[in-house]
């Protein structure tokens, strides 16, 4: 409750007090307190956000300016998009390319009769697709993607070789100091013979089933021999005669007589 006391002091007459107002009444309302300050500074947002383009080129059209108020979804700039259409249509013809590459790639490798003689024109390509999997076996590793290596060795033969077909006695080699012959066969075939890739694509031999003994008895119980070792008797001393002086042998497919003379009880 509100009480309001009303003094009033004057002097005179009574007419005089009729005519002098000392107070007004008004009905009381609510009104907005207007409150301004002055000052000079610099205004720093609460938060920025960095605005960049993914793509490069010429600014068409800028539709924002500093100090603008945007909402999501405005255009704030739009950028000459030819280069970058050409780009596109560029990667997408090289896709393309890569998977008519991949397919032709594909039936190359269906004509391979698994064969790994001298004149065989699929052996070097099939051979760079399996080895990788005996490599793992080796190494007692987990088995590698046969599609990442069906694609590395289409990439392999064309920077290397230019061509998928290629003559497998270009490629596979025995090689011995100085000596460095073709030579048949190749990993996990009958005549097994294993090579690690190397930047050229040239293979060389440096394990295998490479020695080979034929042992024969005829009817009077005479003994033959003949042998041949891809490494020679000194497959470790280089100076030695005996280093390489089975090679064309062995490339040769031939074999010689086993020397040795034992006599038994």
């Amino acid at each position: 409750m509100l009480l309001t006391n009303y003094v009033l002091y004057g002097c005179g007459s009574s007419d005089e007090a009729k005519d002098t107002q000392f107070y007004k009444k008004q009905q009381t309302t609510p009104q907005t307190l207007e409150v301004s300050i002055d000052a000079s500074g610099v205004i720093e947002a609460i938060s920025s956000v960095e605005i960049k383009s993914k793509a490069s080129g010429e600014v068409l059209y800028l539709g924002a300016e500093v100090g603008d108020f945007i909402q999501k979804g405005y255009l704030l700039a739009q950028i000459d998009q030819r280069t970058a259409n050409n780009i596109l249509d560029q990667t997408k013809s090289d896709l393309e390319a890569a998977n008519v590459r991949l397919v032709n790639a594909q039936k190359f490798l269906e004509q391979w009769d698994l064969g790994t003689n001298h004149n065989n024109m699929h052996a070097a390509f099939g051979v760079c697709i399996v080895s990788p999997e005996w490599l793992a076996e080796i190494k007692r590793e987990p088995q590698p993607d046969p599609i990442e290596i069906f694609k590395n060795c289409v990439d392999e033969f064309e920077q290397t070789f230019n061509k998928l077909d290629i003559n497998w006695s270009e490629v596979s080699f025995l090689e011995r100091g100085e000596k460095m012959l073709p030579v048949q066969g190749g990993p996990d075939v009958l005549r097994a013979i294993y090579s690690p890739r190397s930047d050229d694509g040239i293979l060389k031999a440096v394990a295998g089933d490479g020695l080979y003994i034929y042992v024969n008895w005829d009817k009077s119980g005479v003994q033959t021999s003949e042998s041949i070792h891809q490494f020679g008797s000194s497959s470790t001393v280089k100076e030695s005669p005996h280093y390489d002086d089975q090679m064309e042998l062995f490339v040769g497919e031939k074999l010689k007589n086993t020397f040795f003379n034992i006599e038994i009880d």
